[in-house]
């Protein structure tokens, strides 16, 4: 059965949404459909040739997604070699189509590690029981905020026209007023160091801040941007923001370290802050 184009097409919308870009300027729609135009045809060509060498498997449409999420920026602007070379790139390693020499083909095995290493990190759902202790921790700082949280999906799964940015909203309000609850006079950066100031958790700091800081971006990029249609990357974006709640405010876990006497060792023992 022939891949669907249509949805192939969906997907190049989602790399000319996030190439073209601006948060100071609204891009019209004629200009993203446009180079999605262009996109489209890069991508059947290729598509129509990855479909004969895997017939009824063929990933393009995933593949140009990954692309999306992954590698369309907005310095990009309205180039589309950068796709095609890129897309020829992956789809060359999921539909095979040359013989590899021993050492070519020893970077396959990096690539597995890689892969493996990106789908240990994948199952970024959050389950009810973790919505309810995530609800016990906002309720901790403020008994409004989780209809904040609550209204953020509910917004999200409507039918409203706006429901995107709507979520997006909520979403990023809510993360920023529990920033300012627990950060108090301190700064987020300070705020983190205090968190994870033992010598196994340290270098989390920056990551974290860095995390957060980006995520709050993309909530806001979404939120100014009524034409934004990418539903699976709001999703995640909602779904990363509720974990780094819980991360923000899960009580802290201290590691110590005791020198017994005579005993030349070092044990550590976990104890949870009251």
């Amino acid at each position: 059965m022939p891949y669907n184009k249509s949805e192939l097409y969906r997907a190049c919308l989602e790399v000319a949404e996030e190439t073209l870009w601006d948060h100071q300027n609204l891009v019209s729609h004629e200009k993203v459909k446009s180079l999605a135009d262009k996109f489209f045809q890069d991508a059947d060509q290729i598509g129509e040739l990855s479909e004969e060498l895997s017939p009824g498997e063929n990933p393009i449409i995933q593949a140009v997604r990954y692309l999306a999420y992954a590698h369309a920026i907005p310095p990009m602007g309205d180039d589309t070699r950068w796709f095609y070379d890129m897309l020829q790139v992956l789809m060359e390693l999921c539909c095979p189509n040359n013989i590899y020499s021993s050492d070519a083909a020893k970077f396959f095995n990096a690539l597995e590690r890689g892969i493996r290493a990106s789908m240990s990190d994948m199952d970024i759902e959050v389950d009810q029981e973790e919505k309810i202790k995530i609800d016990e921790l906002l309720d901790q700082i403020d008994l409004n905020l989780k209809n904040k949280r609550i209204g953020a999906w509910l917004a999200f799964h409507s039918d409203n026209p706006d429901r995107l940015s709507q979520a997006a909203n909520s979403m990023v309000e809510l993360l920023d007023k529990v920033i300012g609850l627990i950060c108090k006079d301190a700064t987020l950066s300070e705020y983190l160091e205090r968190r994870f100031e033992s010598d196994k958790e340290s270098k989390w700091a920056d990551t974290a801040r860095k995390f957060i800081s980006d995520t709050k971006s993309n909530l806001h990029r979404v939120k100014h941007y009524n034409r934004y249609q990418n539903e699976n990357m709001v999703e995640t974006l909602l779904t990363v923001t509720e974990r780094l709640i819980h991360l923000l405010l899960s009580p802290k876990l201290n590691v110590e370290t005791e020198r017994h006497n005579g005993a030349g060792k070092d044990p550590t023992r976990h104890r949870e802050d009251s």
